[in-house]
């Protein structure tokens, strides 16, 4: 017993770990490693560089600090470029603001022009974007800028042309253009004949930047913004992390109380009846009582035509949702109570063995974590359905993925880790009535509206005898929860039910499905995702 689940408490310990570790230096490093060159000092994320570690700013927005004649001068590298030419005349980091000015401005390289920033930067209410032309095969004739500004093309000094009000000409098309960035009032000046084009380039233009909703969050939780690769992460010092307390809260009450519920069984077994597989045995019912009679293992059989007015007539309108084996629909018995009708897709032997075991194994169990079989129809109906009781508030899934999701307050670390307790107590309750699930996922796990576990879709669950260490059967289950020891080796234990719990779990901290193809490809399964961050010991910077 203690075996079955100590995986859970080494999977729950890992992940705790390295959440409850993820308190690093990055914190002090980046508070005390700020930016500064020059006339701009202190200056922190989302910027980095020049002994600033990447990690504790934007990946993209790079500051590097140039000595020009014992001058320093910082200057801003955007993206992957060598060197950005534009050099960084201030940043107020209250108005979250730069004033760039383009290094050698007006004589700069003529790709300089129409710099862009992307999403990261935005031209701030007091930047006018104009047209310029430049590299034009003659001179062109009218009310353009008459002063001499110029720019580099190949090498070569070339004009640069502009004029207020700038529309279509055909002359236009012997240039190139560009758009240039250029303060409103500079430009107004220019127009009203009180400077030169080149002076109007060369006061530089203002941009601005924006905190994203999870830094704006972090910062009012009084930690500071940073990122590995190209994620956003929340630096917090030792104290202030209170999601990672909380994920180590979960992993100990889940430690704590599986624990204490394998003792209990433990103890139990050695007193209990003999095992439910010698019941199932010795009993007299058979499938004849299915087919002849009016119960079936103290179950009703249902007669199909009142299933069929339950859900009207199967109405595409009522249905919850859909698996491997068929659609579940919303009913109301004439008795008045609702329930959750499962049609099997289609009626051949191997749906019928299915039926047959699901029927077999719920009759026998009773857990208020596992879902209430109410009845069945006959094998022989002309439909195989299942009467189960309604859960109505969907599943683990559709609060972390689907169409729940969303819904307002989501799910609480509490609501979490309530669910992660009550799955657990479920599969050990299986596990002690010789049961193995084979199925363990989030959408087999219903909630109620007091978001009470339901597990739920027992049709391909397999009886386990206490004396026999595994089953032989072909590989059954979903992609991202079937453990790689059971496919490998066609061998099923309770261990296989651990593992997809472990899954569970770790969809439960993170908010990620167990499969993602938009992954990297050696991440594309949960659990190696989970796995890789554990080992790198930065789990914590997923969490949901």
């Amino acid at each position: 017993m203690f075996t079955r689940f100590l995986y859970v408490s080494i999977f729950v310990v890992l992940v705790s770990l390295p959440l409850s570790s993820g308190v690093d230096d990055r914190y002090s490093t980046c508070s005390s490693s700020l930016f500064t060159c020059g006339n701009i000092t202190n200056i922190g994320y989302p910027f980095w560089g020049d002994g600033r570690p990447q990690y504790c700013g934007n990946p993209v927005l790079q500051l590097q600090c140039i000595n020009n004649l014992d001058v320093l001068y910082p200057y801003l590298k955007i993206g992957p470029k060598d060197l950005s030419p534009y050099y960084v005349v201030s940043i107020t980091a209250s108005e979250r603001n730069l004033t760039l000015k383009l290094h050698g401005a007006p004589q700069r390289p003529c790709d300089s022009y129409g710099q862009d920033f992307g999403k990261i930067l935005e031209l701030s209410e007091s930047v006018e974007r104009v047209n310029v032309l430049y590299n034009c095969d003659k001179v062109l004739a009218g009310d353009y800028n008459d002063e001499s500004a110029s720019c580099y093309e190949n090498q070569t000094k070339v004009d640069v042309y502009y004029r207020s009000n700038m529309s279509a000409h055909g002359e236009y098309a012997s240039c190139k253009s560009a758009v240039a960035p250029v303060f409103r009032k500079e430009l107004e000046s220019y127009n009203n004949r009180k400077s030169n084009f080149s002076q109007v380039m060369n006061q530089g233009f203002e941009v601005v930047y924006e905190y994203t909703s999870d830094c704006v969050k972090c910062r009012n939780s009084r930690c500071i913004c940073g990122s590995s690769s190209s994620n956003f992460v929340c630096l917090c010092k030792p104290g202030k992390r209170k999601f990672i307390l909380g994920i180590a809260i979960l992993g100990g009450v889940i430690i704590l109380a599986m624990f204490t519920v394998a003792l209990w069984c433990y103890k139990k077994r050695k007193f209990r009846s003999p095992s439910l597989l010698s019941r199932m045995i010795s009993m007299d019912h058979t499938a004849s009582d299915l087919e002849n009679g009016t119960s079936f293992h103290g179950i009703p059989v249902f007669p199909y035509s009142e299933l069929h007015e339950a859900t009207n007539n199967f109405d595409e309108a009522q249905e919850l949702g859909d698996g491997g084996f068929g659609i579940v629909y919303y009913g109301k018995l004439r008795d008045g109570r609702e329930v959750a009708v499962k049609r099997l897709y289609e009626k051949n032997y191997k749906q019928v063995g299915q039926f047959m075991n699901e029927v077999e194994i719920l009759t026998r169990l009773r857990h208020p974590n596992l879902v209430t079989l109410y009845g069945c129809t006959s094998r022989n109906s002309r439909e195989l359905l299942l009467v189960y009781e309604y859960v109505s508030n969907g599943t683990v899934a559709d609060h972390l993925h689907g169409d729940r999701s969303g819904s307002s307050g989501g799910l609480t670390w509490e609501i979490r880790m309530k669910i992660a307790v009550e799955t657990a107590n479920a599969l050990l309750y299986l596990h002690t009535s010789e049961i193995v699930h084979r199925d363990v996922k989030t959408t087999n796990i219903l909630l109620d509206s007091n978001f009470n576990v339901k597990v739920a879709d027992f049709g391909l669950s397999r009886l386990f005898p206490i004396d026999m260490t595994h089953i032989s059967t072909a590989p059954q289950g979903t992609p991202g929860y079937l453990d790689p020891a059971y496919h490998k080796c066609y061998q099923v234990t309770n261990k296989s039910d651990v593992y997809s719990f472990g899954v569970v779990l770790i969809e439960l901290i993170s908010s990620l499905p167990a499969v993602d193809i938009r992954r990297e490809e050696d991440e594309i399964n949960l659990s190696d995702y989970a796995l890789h961050r554990i080992q790198r010991g930065v789990l914590h910077e997923r969490r949901n």
